[in-house]
């Protein structure tokens, strides 16, 4: 990952970009983070430093597919219970977070969601975009840890554009080269509601910091 010291003297003091902190976020909120070793903030609201309980047990359910059904069933009929929705590393795929993003499209319960670690590619980056735009609820998504690479994240940022309820998103570990972080930075030049954006462990370069670098002269909620 490339050093972040040649950018402007804002972008070093930004306390919610983390473009090449490590470890896991959730973990490290209160933690130094980055090549300025400042500290870093936490997610916004419900959530911060632990994860948020789904359903019964941890790691990957003993029948998915059942798994799946009871919490899209729990997601439409807004459930209370279901409001942190988090599957990290239940390694459901593509298909059945597909299922899940459909179902909370139309919930207004859930509010922090996280599906790292899911062998999540484009299809099911593009899947959650969808259900994301569409919602009103969730505003923090953990993404991380997944494969969506350059035309998941580019899904991703054409519902950055437009959603209004997302403050905290994390992307990192996902195969994001500065492509993507171009489609990303082209999003927060428009987006003034996301708070907080974790981009570490991404191949994003000099060029990907020069774009988000950009975008940041233009958004000031970051």
């Amino acid at each position: 990952m490339k050093s972040l010291r040649g950018m402007s003297k804002r972008m070093l003091s930004v306390k919610k970009l983390d473009v090449e902190g490590g470890g896991d976020e959730r973990r490290n909120t209160s933690k130094a983070g980055g090549a300025n070793g400042r500290r870093r903030q936490h997610p916004p609201r419900a959530g911060a430093g632990r994860r948020p309980p789904s359903g019964p047990g941890a790691g990957p359910p003993a029948d998915p597919d059942r798994f799946v059904n009871d919490i899209c069933r729990r997601l439409r009929s807004n459930d209370p219970s279901i409001a942190q929705l988090n599957v990290y590393k239940y390694e459901l795929g593509d298909d059945r977070i597909e299922q899940i993003a459909d179902a909370i499209a139309s919930s207004s319960r859930v509010v922090t969601l996280d599906v790292g670690r899911n062998n999540l590619t484009v299809v099911g980056a593009s899947a959650l975009a969808a259900g994301l735009r569409a919602n009103e609820s969730i505003h923090t998504v953990w993404l991380r840890e997944n494969a969506i690479g350059q035309l998941g994240v580019e899904a991703i940022s054409d519902m950055i554009e437009s959603n209004q309820s997302l403050t905290g998103l994390s992307l990192g570990r996902n195969g994001i080269n500065h492509d993507g972080t171009a489609a990303l930075a082209a999003a927060l030049k428009t987006n003034h509601v996301l708070r907080t954006l974790w981009l570490y462990g991404n191949e994003v370069g000099d060029l990907g910091v020069e774009f988000i670098s950009e975008a940041l002269r233009e958004n000031n909620t970051l």
